[in-house]
């Protein structure tokens, strides 16, 4: 899916800014645009006003860092590993060493993985004043820039740098401002180290000045981690990085190879071609770098407050989440209405299905006033009516069907023309019906039946012929 990104760089006395567009094409810089910040009280938002006339920040995710000399660094040994606890205890670490209390204090950290172990956890702690904070945030409010994150200025491009194969395993990365120079000291890849330094205005003196306070720097590093350092290296970038003439008299005075770095070119980033002759990367650097860790997914120093993202993503999504919102509410609703109306339509259906049972129940068993359970009580008759269906009494005993089938087939010979179709039994009465041939024959029938014990009388109930002439059809009563 592609995204726009903007890398907002807010230095000392400028603002740079990139927009990247990222997509399945690859990544690319759309517009850019660096501004000074004219020496006034609102000299940061007339020149976000002139950053925000050159670029859309619209549907934009915001990357923002501010001056490396607003943000109080130090390294900390802590007794645990976990990231919560690190950032509850942090603010009451930094305060020993600031004037000013915790509670004024946003704080964030960037972890050494290297010198991790099972019980301590070495970080580079970043502090920076509440209200020095807020006036960034609220500068940037009114042009729309609601940043996801809000970081060190150099540092998301040392991060970058640091993860690349510049060196072997020790080196430095200076971030040279008009004002201040920030170092990062890189050990096996990871950053280790950053102070800030004020850079002396004096042309003659300033080369000299800078690479003293890189011994110092140095020095302090060795100390501290009680090691020789010797760096392979220095790259760098920001003012006047692009500077041959620098670059020559810093490896002259240090010692070691200096060299400047394009930082479109190492991440293999395209160019707009109306863009590309007036690129120049190494002031750009900073503001691509913030791009350039967003879209790699790299984390590190954030002093956004919490409230100001909120409000960002709900003034970004606000208006989907209310569509969501209620298309979910409308679902839920017509699913409760639809359950509601197939258990009034189920119990209706019930309704209609008890009073046929009763009705049915009535018809068949009208001697029943009283009817309390019809499904119970028609169970408990049909069982009954099977019992007496099985059997059939003779005077006082019992005889079976089958029985009276046989004694019937037994009476009647093989050669008169009679075909039995139906028997119906009873407690007290047996009916047979049939066809035969004559009047004659139905008579004969008769009387072979009164001949079997347990019938106490024979009667023609019906002897009609059929509609064909040929057959004369009969009904018996039997009484037992």
């Amino acid at each position: 899916m592609a995204r726009k990104i903007i890398g907002l760089d807010i230095k000392e006395d400028a603002i740079a800014a990139v927009t990247v567009k990222t997509g399945f094409r690859g990544n690319s810089i759309e517009a850019y645009v660096q501004v000074p910040i004219p020496e006034s009280e609102d000299g940061l938002v007339l020149g976000l006003e002139q950053i925000t006339e050159v670029l859309d920040v619209r549907g934009a995710v915001c990357i923002v860092s501010i001056p490396a000399r607003d943000v109080s660094i130090r390294n900390l040994t802590l007794p645990f590993k976990h990231s919560k606890k690190i950032r509850q205890i942090l603010p009451y670490e930094l305060e020993q060493n600031l004037p000013i209390s915790a509670e004024h204090l946003t704080t964030d950290f960037h972890r050494i993985p290297s010198r991790e172990s099972d019980n301590e956890t070495d970080i580079i702690a970043g502090a920076v004043d509440q209200s020095r904070l807020g006036a960034y945030q609220e500068s940037l409010s009114p042009f729309g820039v609601q940043p996801d994150r809000i970081t060190v200025g150099g540092y998301p491009a040392a991060v970058w740098l640091s993860g690349r194969s510049f060196f072997e395993e020790k080196g430095m990365i200076l971030d040279i401002g008009k004002r201040t120079c920030t170092l990062f000291i890189i050990v096996s890849g990871e950053i280790h180290f950053i102070r800030t330094f004020s850079v002396i205005a004096t042309p003659s003196l300033k080369i000299s000045s800078i690479c003293s306070d890189i011994f110092r720097t140095v020095v302090a590093f060795e100390e501290m981690f009680n090691t020789e350092f010797s760096p392979e290296r220095m790259l760098i970038t920001g003012d006047r990085s692009d500077d041959i003439r620098l670059a020559e008299e810093m490896s002259n005075q240090m010692e070691i190879p200096v060299q400047p770095v394009d930082m479109s070119q190492e991440a293999g980033i395209q160019i707009k071609r109306e863009l590309k002759e007036t690129w120049n990367p190494l002031l750009m650097n900073n503001a691509l770098s913030l791009a350039l860790t967003e879209i790699e997914g790299i984390n590190g120093f954030n002093f956004q407050r919490k409230s100001f993202s909120d409000r960002k993503l709900w003034n970004e999504h606000g208006k989907r989440i209310v569509v969501c919102g209620t298309l979910a509410c409308l679902v839920g609703l017509l699913g409760l209405f639809n359950l509601f109306y197939e258990t009034y339509t189920l119990q209706k259906r019930v309704a209609v299905l008890d009073r046929k049972m009763i009705q049915i129940f009535k018809e068949t068993f009208p001697d029943v006033k009283r009817i309390v359970d019809p499904l119970h009580q028609m169970r408990i008759k049909i069982k009954e009516a099977k019992k007496d269906a099985l059997y059939s009494g003779y005077g006082e005993s019992s005889v079976r069907v089958i029985d009276l089938l046989n004694d019937i087939s037994l009476l009647i010979p093989q050669s008169m023309d009679v075909d039995l179709t139906r028997i119906v039994t009873g407690p007290e009465i047996i009916t047979i019906s049939g066809d035969t041939d004559t009047f004659n024959t139905v008579n004969d029938i008769k009387t072979r039946l009164q001949n079997v014990e347990g019938f106490r009388n024979v009667e023609i109930n019906s002897a009609n012929l059929d509609k064909s002439g040929n057959r004369v059809r009969f009904k018996l009563k039997i009484d037992l």
